[in-house]
């Protein structure tokens, strides 16, 4: 059971590790804004996602 759950859980943490990882890239600071909503609405789909399929 505990391999199910972290195997449910790990996109979602994938994706709020990657949007925080790029806002540190200085680079990558005039896109921040963007990436913040792209990694909004992937999280908020992942919930969707795993709520329904649950």
């Amino acid at each position: 059971m505990t391999v199910f759950a972290l195997g449910r859980s790990i996109p979602l943490l994938l994706a709020g590790s990657f949007a925080g990882f790029l806002s540190k890239i200085k680079r990558f600071e005039n896109y921040q804004k963007l990436i913040e909503k792209i990694g909004g609405v992937v999280m908020i789909g992942l919930g969707i996602y795993l709520t329904i399929s649950v």
